[in-house]
């Protein structure tokens, strides 16, 4: 149904979620300026565009928007422990301090800033007033491990060898399934792009939980990630050994199989994944994406079908291209009166997402090429014209608004756009237009 009332602001806020939570970065700093030019007052949307900069390691405009967003909720202890955390990043390192302090002002059992104080302090070699930083840590919550991590190594680092093993005994006992803690701080260095401190400190999780899957499972999918995937299945395999219920073992195992262009064996795994969670819908997606690259279009169009109606969200079998790729899949069956069919029902379908999910450039273009088919070639235009007034640097839109101006004989407009198009995406100099 239609959301009747919704305003541009909370559209493009809504999107930016939705797409960091699909991890597309890029997209949703995009989509939450969008939010800001609408509304200036959006704290929401400075707080989440301060992560994702911090997220792609642009620290100094990080910083600038968790100003702004201090600015709106100058109390807002997270906010100025995170500003903190970028000042620290710049080595500005008093004004982290500053940040720190006035975190712990307006919450003093807030346990995080007084540990990323003593972090400061031990820079600047005040070791005492570090100790009784993380110390104070400790005091206020005793299950917090990285403070017992920082204290054993500045014992260790003044010498005090009985008092660092202590610390380490203490982090010991502590509940040993607690590994949120370690979890966060690999996914941290993965978002940083430090792959080289994300494996060494997925070994200590291997180290302290040689029973659990999760250190075997991320090893995997880092090792995959860094272009060894052949190396990244005995990671894999370890995992499912421990657990042999977790879907998205069984989903890293199949993408690694299709990395390699083992397609069988990638499908036989993602049929487990499935069984496991028929609600897996990354799963349909890697499927369908095979069945289309390997000819198997009927058993493609299975999937997307099945996918579309399992989706209540449609931000899954949208961005997977479902509707799209059923129609491609009928067009290379030669099935004209299904590709009729299916290209009317995708137009619609479309059409619905841009109006529920505000408004995102690739939907448009999809969206253009399927006009295409009835040869409503200007209103296709229309769709790469808005597609670009959305996102001035999105190549696709450059490459099919070239070929429309192409049709119609208008050369120098059809070379203007393709000179763009590989520009910002060299890829598309050797582009072969095909069904995947």
């Amino acid at each position: 149904m239609k959301e009747i009332g919704i305003n541009k602001e909370d559209r493009y806020t809504e999107l930016a979620n939705n797409l960091k939570l699909m991890g597309k970065y890029d997209e949703a700093v995009e989509y939450y300026r969008k939010a800001l030019e609408v509304d200036g007052d959006n704290f929401e949307a400075y707080a989440n565009l301060g992560d994702l900069l911090d997220k792609t390691n642009k620290w100094e405009e990080a910083c600038e928007v968790y100003g702004k967003a201090i600015e709106l909720q100058p109390e807002n202890e997270v906010i100025l422990n995170e500003r903190g955390n970028m000042f620290f990043k710049l080595q500005k390192y008093p004004e982290a301090l500053k940040c720190y302090s006035k975190a712990i002002y307006f919450n003093y059992k807030f346990v995080v800033p007084y540990h990323n104080k003593g972090l400061v302090y031990e820079i600047f070699s005040e070791f005492d007033q570090a100790m009784k930083c993380y110390k104070l840590s400790i005091d206020i919550d005793p299950n917090y491990k990285e403070a017992y991590v920082s204290k054993a190594r500045l014992e260790k680092k003044l010498g005090k060898y009985e008092d660092a093993l202590e610390t380490y005994n203490k982090l010991e006992n502590l509940e040993k399934n607690n590994n949120k803690i370690l979890l966060d701080m690999i996914k941290i260095n993965i978002d940083m792009k430090n792959y080289k401190e994300a494996l060494s400190e997925v070994e200590k999780l291997i180290k302290i939980y040689p029973e659990e899957s999760s250190g075997y499972y991320i090893k995997g999918v880092l090792v995959n990630y860094l272009g060894k995937s052949e190396e990244s299945l005995k990671f894999i395999n370890k995992a499912l050994r421990l657990d042999t219920k977790n879907p998205k073992i069984y989903y890293e195992k199949a993408l690694i199989y299709s990395n390699i262009k083992k397609y069988d064996k990638a499908l036989e795994f993602l049929e487990e994944t499935i069984s496991i969670d028929p609600d897996y819908y990354e799963a349909y997606i890697l499927r369908i994406d095979i069945l289309m690259k390997t000819g198997k279009y009927s058993e493609a169009v299975y999937y997307c079908r099945t996918l579309i109606n399992r989706d209540n969200t449609k931000m899954y079998s949208a961005y997977g291209k479902a509707p799209y790729r059923m129609y491609l899949a009928y067009k290379a069956m030669g099935k004209k009166k299904d590709a009729d069919e299916i290209c009317k029902y995708a137009i619609k379908y479309y059409d619905e997402i841009i109006e529920l999910s505000g408004f995102v450039p690739e939907f448009y273009v999809i969206k253009g090429i399927l006009l295409t088919h009835f040869d409503r070639y200007n209103e296709a235009k229309e769709c790469y014209d808005y597609a670009l007034a959305l996102d001035s640097k999105y190549a696709e839109a450059y490459y099919y608004r070239s070929k429309y101006y192409e049709a119609q004989g208008m050369k120098l407009e059809a070379e203007k756009d393709m000179k763009k198009c590989v520009e910002l995406d060299k890829s598309y100099e050797s582009y072969e237009e095909n069904i995947n």
